[in-house]
């Protein structure tokens, strides 16, 4: 075979594999990136009639794409990334940048609310989606300031990434003394790293604590707890997700050198096409 012909062989043989192994571009999700994935949440929520709904979805690896949420019912979007399509102002998603959460807020919820409402990941495909259960109950809701102590931030957070809990308390007639944080039954204390702020309402009857760190850790990950001076407690969980070290992974393991076995497979494979290609030829055009 002419050198002439045994490239233009070649050169049939790659675009051959090129066209049938390379994904199209439309398709984000057969790349060799990372594929997103959904973050364990609460799938199955309930509110009073009234109350402000919080339909959670956590991503990982969510790249450049877009979340989207809609009701199951219903093709079209309520939101698309943080804009609101849907024509009511009661409905926003909430996203702090470089937060790995997207969830949905239903102001003033109402029993026609309650249904499954999906997190979707704009694609192609429709696999890419978490569901949710929202119930309303009839009960209306009705604003106390009975002692009361929750901590609101994400459950989910990238290594390197700000982490920030808020610690919310109300006291029965008069905001509490104090909060102190704890993590994993240690108490916390500022460092040059890590900051804690404290606001306190009269009127309302609040201290609100603040814990902020700019850059998360692997070591930040565990069970943070909030204690106000009259013994109210709560708790959240944090997960420091190394998701730089798992692409590093994935990399080495693409850039290793295949073995010899798979170098003479690939090679084999070639000259067969190459001999049939060159068979075909010879008697299409006999001389």
């Amino acid at each position: 075979m002419s050198r002439r012909a045994s490239d233009l062989c070649s050169l049939f043989v790659s675009f051959i594999y090129l066209w049938v192994l390379t994904p199209s571009a439309g398709d984000d999700l057969t790349t060799l990136a990372p594929l997103p994935k959904f973050l364990k949440t609460d799938t199955n929520v309930t509110f009073n009639k009234g109350e402000e709904a919080k339909l959670q979805c956590a991503i990982e690896n969510i790249g450049t794409r877009t979340v989207v949420w809609r009701r199951s019912s219903d093709p079209n979007p309520l939101t698309i990334g943080t804009t609101t399509y849907f024509r009511d102002k009661r409905l926003y998603v909430y996203h702090e940048k470089l937060s790995l959460e997207w969830n949905l807020h239903i102001r003033n919820v109402s029993l026609e609310d309650a249904g499954v409402y999906e997190c979707q990941i704009s694609s192609k495909t429709r696999s890419i989606r978490h569901n949710v259960l929202l119930r309303v109950e009839d009960a209306p809701f009705r604003p106390t300031f009975k002692p009361d102590i929750k901590i609101s931030g994400p459950s989910y957070v990238e290594k390197g990434n700000a982490l920030r809990l808020v610690c919310n308390a109300t006291g029965d007639g008069y905001p509490p003394d104090g909060i102190d944080w704890f993590k994993d039954g240690h108490k916390i204390t500022q460092d040059d790293r890590l900051h804690i702020q404290i606001v306190m309402s009269i009127v309302e009857r609040t201290i609100i604590s603040s814990l902020y760190i700019k850059r998360a850790k692997m070591t930040d990950a565990g069970t943070y707890v909030c204690r106000t001076s009259d013994l109210q407690i709560t708790s959240t969980k944090v997960v420091i997700l190394d998701t730089r070290t798992n692409n590093e992974k994935r990399d080495m393991n693409d850039d290793k050198p295949k073995g010899s076995g798979a170098g003479t497979t690939c090679a084999s494979w070639q000259d067969i096409v190459c001999v049939t290609l060159f068979a075909v030829i010879l008697i299409l055009n006999p001389r």
